[in-house]
């Protein structure tokens, strides 16, 4: 059983895939393709979004693990729409009937959405890839790893369509006139860069140990890495802000997720 007076929170990246997991089962995207880097991290985030979408009742009908060594994701995108059978069903009807015919390739029909486990650099090449092979009106879902630290909108557009989740130290906006954030960002330069959630992440354990009775009774607390919950078994979960890329710029998104499984106390009070 676990122990009571431990508490873990922390940034894992799987709270982040398992996040893009619970918004595809709110929208009713239950049959997922996954895009993968050939990394740890994307084994990670691979894995704990399949975990999720399977506790949903969802399934993963491909996993596609991008090369590292090239941008060009064409022989795996291509292997995991199907495109390949298409055409191969294309050749075998072409030649038993002795006629040349024109064909425009059809990709499988059992894909709802496109968990893209990948950096910003993957994820700007295979974005452009998808939008190629026809997989333009699948939506697609992502964790913070594709969010772009460079603020150019024509380098960015690359990551058009995209969704992803992030902390609210990141995403949302209102938190510009926040007085600790101020603080922080005058304090530690590095607070607003590739570093900015450890400091998001000290402010709230620090949240977390002066509101712990409330978390116990089932409250949440608004974070600058999330809005923070309790589960029974002592691990804080992230409720995430989302964004999504339009014309080059990240745009905050509405939040939507799954009816919780059973496993995190019920309660909706803020602090």
């Amino acid at each position: 059983a676990p122990d009571a007076n431990i508490v873990q929170f922390g940034l894992a990246p799987e709270e982040e895939a398992r996040a893009a997991a619970s918004r595809a089962i709110a929208l009713s995207l239950r049959n997922a393709m996954v895009l993968q880097s050939d990394d740890s991290r994307g084994d990670r985030e691979a894995r704990a979004f399949r975990d999720e979408l399977y506790a949903y009742g969802g399934d993963v009908v491909h996993v596609a693990v991008l090369p590292g060594d090239t941008y060009d994701y064409s022989p795996q995108i291509r292997e995991a729409l199907g495109i390949d059978e298409s055409d191969t069903r294309f050749r075998r009807l072409s030649s038993t009937i002795g006629e040349r015919l024109f064909f425009e390739p059809a990709i499988r029909d059992d894909i709802d959405v496109v968990f893209l486990a990948l950096t910003s650099e993957e994820a700007r090449s295979a974005r452009p890839q998808l939008d190629f092979f026809r997989a333009r009106g699948i939506p697609r879902l992502a964790t913070s790893r594709v969010a772009s630290f460079v603020e150019d909108e024509k380098v960015n557009r690359d990551l058009d369509t995209i969704y992803y989740a992030d902390a609210p130290w990141v995403l949302d906006t209102s938190l510009a006139d926040d007085p600790l954030r101020r603080d922080i960002l005058a304090s530690f330069p590095a607070s607003d860069g590739a570093y900015a959630k450890l400091y998001a992440l000290g402010a709230d354990a620090w949240s977390l140990v002066r509101n712990l009775d409330a978390l116990a009774d089932g409250e949440r607390l608004r974070g600058y890495t999330g809005e923070l919950e309790l589960g029974r078994d002592g691990r804080v979960r992230r409720h995430l802000d989302w964004a999504q890329y339009r014309d080059g710029q990240s745009v905050p998104v509405e939040s939507v997720e799954a009816e919780p499984l059973g496993e995190i106390r019920s309660g909706a009070a803020r602090n």
